[in-house]
Order: structure tokens, then sequence, then C-alpha cells
């Protein structure tokens, strides 16, 4: 991180790369999705909003430093652009990664934010608390990848 102006800047991000197994096998997925999964997952993501995005805000505190943040940065676009390319098979429009991300409605973006959860927590999962990241992938496991493990 860098002061500029006063404020702290985040390190530019690096280019995306190999995260964890648990990550990537959550971001190859997420660009497989069919529309009853999609559906599916807009559904189970809405029920505990705004306690996933308190468990968000947790993690993004918790993968700050080197390569954690870097490796969660690109999990997280790389999550959301596997759920938009899932959308363009099924011919759905995607979905814009602005800054109402967490709390648009409509088809696919529970889909998405459920895969950024997942990935993002399973880039370290050793560095949250395991009640938080069970918060972040219980979506993600309840319709796609039971097995999902935190370890």
């Amino acid at each position: 991180m860098a002061i500029k102006d006063g404020w702290i800047q985040p390190t530019p991000p690096r280019p995306p790369g190999r995260v964890s197994v648990g990550a990537e096998a959550v971001i190859a997925r997420a660009g497989r999705l069919t529309a009853e999964e999609i559906a599916r997952l807009d559904v189970a993501e809405r029920p505990r909003a705004t306690v996933q995005l308190i468990a968000w805000d947790l993690l993004r505190s918790s993968l700050t430093v080197g390569d954690d943040y870097h490796h969660r940065l690109s999990a997280r676009a790389r999550a959301w652009a596997a759920v938009n390319a899932s959308l363009a098979t099924l011919g759905l429009d995607p979905l814009m990664d602005a800054s109402d991300w967490r709390t648009t409605t409509g088809t696919g973006w529970g889909a998405a934010r459920a895969a950024r959860f997942a990935a993002c927590a399973l880039v370290n999962p050793k560095r949250l608390d395991p009640e938080i990241a069970e918060i972040l992938i219980r979506p993600w496991r309840s319709i796609i990848e039971p097995s999902i493990r935190l370890d």
C-alpha cells in the first residue's frame, strides 16, 4: 500500500494468476453454471445477504497483505467473469461489476455474489475465522459443491 494525497492507496493487483485449488475450482465451475443453478443460487444467496456483506468486509480486512491480497483480487474478478461467461452461454445479459454489486437483484446477481464470496473465502481460509468463511461459502456449497472444504 502507498499513501497518496493523504489517502492510503491499495497496491495495484498483479496480473491474474493461479490462486488456491479451492478458489480455482469455484471459478472453473462458475463458468459452467446452468440456468437452473443460476436461479437456485440467486434464491439461496438472498436470505442472509446482510450477514454475508459483513462477512465479506471481514474477509477483505483479513486478506490485505502480499499474495493474499493479489490472489483475492484475482479470485474476485475471475469468479465474476466466470459467472458472466455462464450467463452469455445461456443468452443472458452480463452483470456489471459496479459499486452496487452487493445489493442488486435479478437474474445472475446472487450467483455472481455466491461465486465471488466462495472463491475469495477459499483463497486462504486459514486467515479467516471458520464461521466467517462458512457464511461466505454456504450458498455456493448448498447448490453447487456440497463437498467443498475450507482446508
